[in-house]
This record gives C-alpha cells, structure tokens and sequence, in this order.
C-alpha cells in the first residue's frame, strides 16, 4: 500500500502528458487541422457549406464531424452521428475516426478508443489530432517512448504544434525516463529540436532540466546557439544555482577555469557572451566596447557607472589583480577602476585604482581577498563622476587575477 501511494505521489512519465491533453486534441488543434482531404478551402473555411453542397463525401463529413466535436468539446452527438455516416461513406475518413474514438476516451471506454485509435494511426501518421491522442495513450499505458515517438512526428508535421505541445514537454522532462527518450529522439535530429532548445532556454520551468537537455542536444550533435547557452547560464545564476551555471558553463567552454579571469586579453570576440564571460553593461551614457585585444571606454563628466564585468568564482583567498591601460591621460581623480563585489548584495571586497597610461607604462596592480561567505563575484570596471571637462577615456589591454594564499576549509 505504501508503494502504490509514493508512486502516485511521484508525477509519473504517463502524468506528464494527461494532464490538460485530451482538451487540446478536442480544443486547441480543432483550429489547425479542420479538414485533410479535397475541398480544402471550403472545408476549412467553413464545412457546413461544405457539407452541403457535396453531402456524398465521407471527407467533407467527416470534416463537418470534426468541427462539430470541437466546438462542443466532444459533447455534441450529431457529431459522433456524423463520424459514423462519414465511415460509410468513405472508410479511410481518418478525421472521423478519431471524431469516434475521442467520445469513446470521453465516456471512458479505453478499450475502443484504443481500438479506433489503432484503426486511425494505420490511415495516417499525418493527422494531428490522432497524434496527440497517440500520444495521451501511450502516456496512459505507461510507454513513454511510443509517446515521445508521437511527438517527434506531431511536432515535424504540424508548426503550429509547437505552441501547445513545447510548454507540456519541457515541463516533463525533469522525469529521468522521458529525458532519456527525447535524447533518444535528439539522434535523428529533428526539424523541431533547434527551436525546442531555444524555447527551453527561455522559457523552461526547470534551469536544472534544461541545461541538461542542452548537454544532451550537444553531444548527439545538435547546434545548440550560443544564445541558449548563454539564456541558460543566467537563468542558473539567477535563481541562486551558481554551481549548476558554472558546470554548464564549463560544458561548453572546456578550459575555462574558476580561480582566475578568463579571457584576460579579450580576444574571445564572442556574439552570445554568458555571465561568466566579458559583457559590457554601460549605460548612461557611458561607453565600452569589447574588441580583439582590447576593452575601449570613455565616460563623459560628472557621469559614473559600470562598463564591463564578468562573474567569478574565485575560491576563498587573498589575490592579486593587475593588468595593463592605453590611451588614459586624465587620471588624476583615479575616476576609473576595477572593483571585486561579492555578488550577494553586491558588497566591494576590494577596488585597485587605474592611473593615466603615462605611469608604469600604464600597469596596475593592487590585493583583493575573498572570504569565505562569499562563492561567486563580480569583476568590474566602474568610473566615478569627475569634474574634468573631457571625462576620462582609454582602452584596458589585460587584466588577470592570480591566488596568493587559498584559505583553508568549506564555504559556509
């Protein structure tokens, strides 16, 4: 008895398409695939008109059927008298069938449904609706790979199927069994599967779930954008999984390592950069711009902010940061400079000034340290407000971090 109510409790593979389905095989697709035959524009426009004028074509009444199911949500029995006339008529009327088979699922009796739904998939494995009660029939007997299955093909015939069946698929698939199927599926690359990630990558309800779908989208070979990597690496951060971004980070940025900068001459020249790389975030009517080899700036008077930054995961420690300026003539205010914060709250744990280009061949460096409540950073370039008519500008050619000490222990 225990078992049986811990498997209940635990939304299983055949929960995650049941539930809200069948209303979307009555409802929502009733709006797509209202005819499949002749007489297409009719039908579709309207098959009352249709039906009349051609009352001998088991198509068109089964189209009629079809309309009728779906604007009564299944309750409408001239339907169902429909679906059967049409079947005399034409026995390959597939939209008919289905029409039978759903009020058969509706009263509750599976066995013909799935008799009828059978009866339907051997005339066609085109027809939406029939796919999606594939689908909830499979999820029902517990197959989840003849689910996924339907789908992959539901989603390759019909775009608009993307709107209602992505937000049920991304939702399942935090269940093991169903990850596994649709990386199953991923191998023979589907037409759909590029959108698919970038919806994920938005708009997932799992960051978990779906960076681990990206991974799996990679290694079967799959383009995965840097968008959608770069969506799900934030998306990570954001809601306090810092360690899940990192390692997703890392999945696809293979060298990069988290006790020092990376990119410390800005030469990666990036179009999708994630947090951990270099971002620009000026605003106000600051300037910054990440080019090859260099980060160019320039910060009109009285005018303060961030330029660029970059997210760190710098162990517990004390550190040295330094690097190399051109271009800076007025510096005398120290207006610009680097800053470490702790990412929580955004508290400074140590700021190394940026002095005009002229001194020291324009190096800097000065001591951070990291303490141990502290597990992810940001690194950032900021300008403070100076009276100076021109403002300050220049280009920033390297900076580098480099541990000193580690502190011994786990972060709390």
């Amino acid at each position: 008895m225990r078992e049986r109510r811990a498997v209940k409790h635990r939304r299983t593979p055949a929960a995650w398409v049941r539930r809200g389905l069948l209303a979307a095989v009555a409802v929502t697709v009733g709006t797509i695939c209202v005819a499949q035959a002749t007489a297409l524009v009719t039908v579709r426009r309207n098959p009352q008109s249709a039906y009349a004028l051609s009352l001998g074509d088991g198509r068109i009444t089964a189209a009629l059927a079809d309309r009728r199911m779906t604007d009564s949500q299944g309750k409408d029995r001239e339907a169902v008298a429909l679906a059967r006339k049409a079947l005399r008529q034409d026995a390959t009327a597939v939209s008919a069938v289905v029409v039978l088979g759903l009020n058969a699922q509706l009263r509750g009796d599976g066995d013909r449904a799935h008799r009828l739904l059978t009866y339907a998939q051997t005339l066609s494995r085109r027809n939406v609706k029939s796919l999606l009660w594939a689908i909830e029939d499979a999820a029902a007997r517990g197959d989840t790979r003849g689910a996924m299955q339907s789908y992959d093909i539901a989603l390759r015939v019909s775009r608009p199927m993307v709107d209602v069946l992505f937000p049920i698929l991304a939702s399942a698939l935090s269940d093991e069994e169903v990850l596994r199927e649709f990386n199953r599926v991923l191998i023979g690359r589907p037409s759909w599967a590029p959108l698919f990630i970038e919806y994920i990558a938005s708009n997932g309800p799992d960051p978990r779930a779906g960076a681990q779908v990206l991974r799996s989208a990679s290694q079967r070979g799959q383009p995965v954008s840097g968008l959608a990597r770069a969506l799900m690496t934030e998306k990570l951060v954001s809601r306090a999984m810092s360690k899940d971004g990192w390692e997703f980070y890392t999945s696809f940025r293979t060298n990069a390592r988290s006790d020092t900068v990376r990119d410390p001459e800005f030469t990666a020249d990036l179009n999708a950069p994630t947090v951990f790389d270099w971002q620009s975030v000026a605003a106000n009517g600051l300037v910054a711009t990440i080019e090859p080899g260099l980060v160019a700036f320039a910060a009109p008077a009285a005018t303060s902010g961030a330029l660029v930054q970059q997210l760190q995961m710098l162990p517990a420690g004390s550190y040295r940061l330094y690097g190399q300026t051109s271009g800076i003539e007025r510096a005398s205010e120290n207006q610009a400079y680097w800053q470490l914060l702790c990412r929580e709250g955004e508290r400074e744990l140590g700021r190394i000034n940026v002095p005009a280009s002229s001194h020291a061949s324009g190096r800097f460096a000065g001591m951070i340290t990291v303490p141990e409540n502290c597990p992810i950073q940001i690194l950032r370039l900021a300008v403070s407000p100076s009276n100076a008519i021109g403002g300050i500008n220049g280009e920033i050619r390297n900076i580098n971090i480099e541990a000193v000490t580690a502190f011994k222990g786990n972060r709390s």
